[in-house]
């Protein structure tokens, strides 16, 4: 049986093997090795699911679950009820025109390394085969809490038993003059990174707004297609959320080696042009050159639906810990949940949150106590990942580092009381899963204290 990463959307074909890590041909998904992560994103192998959902083998009670959103979130609470029980009736209603795709792929598919046939996880009859109907750019855009109905563009009617809150986010736009130009653009979905592509053919000189993982990720999909690219980032250094200081460095020589330039510390006063931008004047008076410009600069949750359905919102959709909103017939997970005053906004939490609200429409009564944050930068050549609270500081805290700049190499484990709490790895692929393992059990570390700080200690081994 074939495995799909949940993150990237690779395929692991027993097959085939995976020449890259050295897995022969034939090597079933259950014998890989416990290091062997996804060539594509690093995801562990627990972020793997079979290609087909397996078959249900309990009756359900029945009932009606409705989905606002097909993102990793909508798409993930529909796989997981129709895996584990028979009997539901789902509905997942989707602002866009295609079927679960790939999402962190975008920058591969701006660079015109994969086709959209690649970005999608499944064909339409596989939800068909499933029972899953999906009204294509057909969202909900009501909600009648009361009467217990979802009310969709079209003007389809939707009763529900069980309502799952999965709009996802859309890019956060700074207020910046100018915006509104031809040749500016965010990328959240596939029409965007078709629009950015065709904006591309005439154009030369790129500027990312934005030195995040997304940020990072187009502006090499931008490079790949041969225009010049110019990364502008607020913050001292790159990745201020997954990255300290001597990382991001770390990281930026890398990818200058690789073409990309960089401003930091400085932010975008204005983008100017006639029609098209031209020029992008920055608030210490640098002016750059940029005839595309995009602009990553965080994601804002979609909490229209449900503020306007009268539901508790604040930054996101409140929830409890069964995710449950302010209607107990309603749940949220995804970039649009606010769990304990916290929005993850990254892929790992959303499948946690998906597979606790199915458990929980399937009356298993399961809680949510939060994830551990794990990104992982998609940039061929680089292996980085972030794992847990890698910027810890105050009374106990220690960051044990390891540093490699001339070989684009860095290693850093944060302890708190001599427990592992995060960790950062640049050029330790092969010691990312076991830094996982420790990060996610806060493994106790003080019996080898001595060792992490030798140079040759290996996770790996």
């Amino acid at each position: 049986m074939r495995y799909v990463c949940r993150i990237c959307g690779y395929t692991y074909d027993p097959e085939a093997g995976d020449p890259s890590q050295g897995i022969a041909p034939g090597t079933a998904f259950a014998d890989l090795p416990e290091a062997w992560v996804c060539p594509v994103c690093g995801a562990d192998r627990s972020l793997f699911q079979p290609e087909s959902a397996p078959e249900a083998t309990e009756e359900g009670p029945g009932g009606r679950v409705v989905i606002v959103g097909n993102g990793v979130a909508g798409f993930t609470v529909a796989w997981e009820l129709v895996k584990r029980r028979r009997g539901l009736e789902i509905h997942i209603a989707a602002e866009e025109r295609y079927h679960y795709y790939a999402r962190p792929q975008l920058p591969r598919f701006l660079a015109g390394e994969l086709g959209i046939e690649d970005l999608l996880f499944y064909e339409p009859s596989w939800y068909e085969a499933q029972g899953i109907r999906v009204w294509l750019r057909d969202p909900v855009v009501r909600v009648d809490r009361e009467g217990r109905q979802a009310e969709l563009r079209s003007g389809q009617i939707l009763s529900y038993d069980w309502l799952v809150i999965a709009s996802g986010s859309r890019p956060a736009t700074p207020p910046i003059v100018g915006r509104e130009l031809s040749g500016v653009f965010t990328l959240r979905t596939i029409d965007d990174a078709l629009a950015i592509r065709e904006s591309a053919l005439d154009a030369q000189q790129a500027v990312v707004v934005g030195g995040g993982l997304l940020g990072l990720e187009a502006g090499k999909g931008l490079l790949s297609l041969g225009l010049s690219v110019t990364v502008v980032e607020v913050n001292d250094h790159l990745l201020p959320r997954q990255l300290d200081r001597e990382g991001g460095e770390v990281l930026q020589r890398l990818l200058e080696q690789q073409g990309m330039r960089f401003v930091l510390g400085n932010s975008v006063a204005r983008l100017v042009g006639m029609d098209r931008v031209r020029e992008v004047h920055l608030e210490n008076g640098q002016r750059l050159r940029a005839d595309l410009v995009l602009i990553s600069a965080g994601i804002r949750p979609e909490i229209e639906l449900a503020r306007d359905a009268g539901l508790t919102c604040d930054r996101g959709v409140i929830v409890d810990d069964y995710l449950r909103t302010s209607d107990a017939r309603i749940y949220a997970c995804g970039d649009v949940a606010q769990h304990r005053g916290r929005i993850y906004g990254i892929i790992p939490p959303a499948l946690d949150q998906a597979q606790v609200v199915a458990a929980n429409i399937l009356g298993e009564k399961v809680e949510y106590h939060g994830s551990i944050p794990t990104a992982s930068l998609k940039v061929a050549g680089i292996d980085l990942t972030s794992v847990g609270d890698v910027l810890a500081e105050g009374p106990g805290v220690e960051h044990i580092r390891l540093m490699q700049p001339e070989e684009g190499r860095y290693r850093k484990l944060v302890l708190r009381e001599g427990k592992a709490v995060g960790a950062i790895a640049i050029g330790f692929r092969d010691q990312v899963p076991r830094l996982l393992q420790i990060v996610a059990e806060q493994a106790d570390l003080r019996s080898i204290r001595r060792e992490l700080e030798n140079p040759d200690f290996d996770f790996a081994s």
